[in-house]
């Protein structure tokens, strides 16, 4: 018995605590055409940039936690068609997302983690591009600034 109400006790609080939320800030969906300025990429196997078609989704959402805590979390999408100089057609994949944590005691920020996925397929014979990378950096008490790339793996196929 004793063990039951050390258990509920423990476990009490719990229940009534408040967990974090996520508030979406932005969430947009937009096109992506050839006449505008930012519809171009580089297809790095070949050094052409390719013209886009398609559509980008951005997402960002904001999170409170009752340490005073905030993160921020972003997530953008594309998938579109490329066309190169010659006419090939090539399908164009991107998923990016990065994640930042802040610290309202300390007022700065203090860890970010950014993820990089492109592919990038080219038409039978034609090349290919594909892009993997994780990124992090984090800021120390001292405001000290420590960087790596945790991942990176680019190919040209």
């Amino acid at each position: 018995m004793r063990k039951l109400i050390a258990l509920v006790a423990l476990a009490l609080p719990l229940g009534f605590a408040s967990p974090a939320q996520a508030a979406i800030v932005v969430n947009h969906i937009f096109p992506l055409t050839s006449d505008q300025s930012n519809a171009h990429v580089l297809l790095p196997c070949t050094g052409e940039w390719l013209t886009l078609e398609g559509q980008a989704h951005f997402l960002l959402t904001f999170t409170t936690n009752d340490n005073r805590s905030k993160g921020t979390s972003t997530f953008q999408t594309l998938r579109a068609v490329g066309t190169d100089s010659a006419g090939r057609t090539y399908r164009v994949v991107e998923v990016t997302g990065d994640q930042s944590s802040f610290d309202v005691a300390r007022g700065e920020y203090v860890e970010v983690t950014l993820h990089i996925n492109v592919l990038i397929l080219g038409p039978s014979g034609g090349p290919s591009y594909m892009l993997h990378l994780v990124y992090h950096q984090t800021i120390d008490g001292s405001g000290r600034v420590t960087s790596e790339f945790l991942r990176e793996r680019a190919t040209c196929r």
